[in-house]
């Protein structure tokens, strides 16, 4: 069986998500720590260039964007480097967790499949291919983002592959995760997800604005994501055969109870 360690990602003055997260995780006996959140860019490895990001993706990142940026990349740094577990479940404090679900068990599985990277959460319902099942929920591959990082399965190698394509902030987090066709780590899932995002004001605040773009930086932003999407096309059929073999291999539904 594999082993998982679980980080949550929280400020320290926020109170009352961690009080929740307590709550829930704490009965458990789930093998869990904090991980005290960033207020701004502190991870050394990191590097931000406020115009470069505005060229690239249309407008410049909020504090908050950038701090989650720093905290992400720096747990999973940590976590590369001196992590004894087979895999890191990251979550924010801003989750509901269904602690039933057998984390260990699914990590076995996502290893036996060559899943580095999987999502146990997404804000939106995008295209994505079937799989096979881990009981009765789909394994599925989305085939671009469904956007958010409140929770999410990493291998050690996945955590390395990540931070070694993520030098320079040039996009939200979660984005830069789902980049599939940059980092080579498939955006794979289970539905439904085991973890949702609870009913909460976001912390993470994001300018209600495009910033003015002047006619060479429009030019440049077209290309960049006309590029990106060409990639990210390239990318999704270049996995199809590994689609195809895991579908071949995949198991077929289960009711929990047939265990």
């Amino acid at each position: 069986m594999k082993t998982v360690e679980i980080v949550v990602i929280s400020l320290p003055n926020a109170t009352e998500r961690r009080r929740r997260i307590a709550a829930m995780l704490e009965p458990a006996g789930i093998n869990w720590h904090y991980f005290d959140a960033h207020d701004s860019l502190r991870h050394a490895g990191l590097r931000y260039d406020a115009e470069d990001v505005k060229r690239r993706f249309g407008r410049r990142l909020s504090g908050p964007e950038v701090a989650i940026c720093s905290s992400h990349v720096a747990v999973l740094d940590q976590y590369s480097k001196q992590g004894a577990s087979d895999y890191v479940l990251v979550l924010e404090d801003d989750v509901i967790y269904d602690t039933n679900f057998p984390i260990e068990k699914f990590s076995t599985v996502c290893a036996e499949k060559g899943m580095e990277y999987v999502r146990l959460f997404g804000k939106h319902y995008v295209e994505g291919v079937r799989l096979g099942y881990f009981y009765d929920r789909h394994i599925v591959r989305f085939k671009t983002s469904p956007t958010g990082a409140q929770a999410y399965l990493m291998s050690k190698s996945g955590a390395q592959s990540f931070i070694e394509t993520f030098r320079s902030i040039d996009q939200p987090l979660d984005l830069a995760l789902d980049s599939f066709w940059r980092t080579r780590l498939p955006i794979y899932s289970v539905f439904p997800f085991p973890i949702i995002e609870r009913y909460s004001r976001s912390q993470n605040l994001i300018p209600p604005y495009v910033d003015r773009l002047d006619s060479y930086d429009r030019l440049f932003r077209f290309y960049t994501r006309a590029a990106n999407k060409a990639k990210k096309a390239r990318a999704n059929i270049d996995l199809i055969a590994a689609d195809r073999r895991m579908r071949r291999e995949g198991a077929a539904f289960k009711q929990i109870f047939d265990d």
